[in-house]
């Protein structure tokens, strides 16, 4: 008898989680995260600034920047977007380079759009070419 209860119960906990499944509004504004394409010239650094616009109220953000090994990685700023989170910064850059961001609780006010992340980069001088990142 013990058998079947187990089960049963198993069951009927399954069926009572999924009916608070949270359904997606197709007619809310998608979030976008971008980041752009920039130019900049042989020995120089250069800035990509990565952004977030229609933010759904993200409470925490793992980032992972892959780059081309040709680059050198010289600095991450973190933005405004995501101020009200806490930002553990890397303790050095490597290739890939995982930025978090991590909280408990976020208040609506606390919810904007704008830069999550800017990264600076040192192209070398002897290279005039593409440079492919991955974010």
């Amino acid at each position: 008898m013990k058998k079947r209860i187990l089960p049963l119960i198993l069951i009927c906990t399954i069926v009572i989680g999924m009916s608070f499944t949270i359904v997606a509004n197709a007619e809310e504004p998608s979030c976008i995260v971008r980041g752009e394409r920039v130019t900049t010239m042989p020995n120089s650094d250069v800035t990509l600034t990565l952004t977030i616009e229609n933010n759904p109220g993200i409470s925490g953000a793992e980032i992972i920047v892959s780059f081309d090994e040709r680059l050198t990685l010289v600095n991450a700023v973190a933005g405004d977007a995501f101020s009200a989170l806490t930002y553990v910064e890397p303790s050095y850059y490597r290739n890939p380079t995982i930025f978090v961001w991590d909280s408990e609780k976020i208040n609506d006010d606390d919810i904007k759009d704008g830069v999550i992340l800017s990264l600076t980069f040192h192209t070398p001088s002897d290279v005039e070419d593409d440079f492919p990142i991955t974010i």
